[in-house]
């Protein structure tokens, strides 16, 4: 139970986080059964856990991606540069995993429809596309800080104003170093490649 994100099992509304990372791990698990030995029924378990995952909650989107990753590792199904005979190999996992991203191609739609007639989405004229890049760029380091040192939490976060350049250069500065680490020591470390 990290602090920062307590909501999940102290509050009953939000037992749909709970309930969808179980999801999550259980149609990992699944996918890595399929790909150990590909069956139809395997497939057919991956397939509904994705889709019970999304109905606890849309986060589980990401998924049929995750699953791109993992065949790179630790399941290693796709070398990092595939020969010719290979390519064959990365046409038929980009074309299993065409239903799973067809499910949340569907689920996406769905939740911005809903979303959308619930005035949960704001319009780009209220918040601006270069506002929302920023506030992105700013919150993932923010949230890899808060991993690990959980300090300044709030129910809810507002939307930053435009903050000073020197922010969003540092933010940036940082990922781009993080990325370039992370892409250096691809060799040694394929997990910190994939996990980043």
């Amino acid at each position: 139970m990290h602090p920062s994100h307590v909501e999940s099992v102290a509050w009953v509304a939000e037992r749909k986080d709970t309930l969808s990372t179980v999801l999550w791990m259980i149609s990992l698990l699944a996918y890595a059964a399929y790909s150990n030995r590909p069956t139809r029924w395997r497939y057919a378990a991956v397939f509904v856990a994705v889709a019970l995952g999304l109905m606890a909650k849309p986060m589980v989107v990401t998924l049929p991606f995750v699953f791109l990753l993992v065949d790179i590792w630790p399941l290693r199904r796709l070398s990092r540069e595939p020969t010719a005979e290979e390519r064959p190999q990365v046409r038929q996992l980009l074309t299993e995993k065409i239903p799973l991203f067809a499910l949340a191609i569907a689920s996406a739609i769905a939740t911005f429809v809903a979303q959308s007639r619930g005035g949960a989405v704001a319009r780009l004229d209220t918040y601006p596309l270069g506002l929302r890049t920023v506030n992105a760029l700013i919150s993932y380091v923010a949230y890899i800080g808060q991993a690990f040192w959980p300090a300044r939490l709030a129910v809810v976060y507002p939307t930053r104003a435009a903050p000073a350049v020197w922010i969003i250069a540092a933010a940036l500065a940082m990922l781009v170093l993080i990325t370039a680490l992370v892409i250096r020591s691809a060799r040694r470390r394929p997990y910190a490649l994939v996990g980043w």
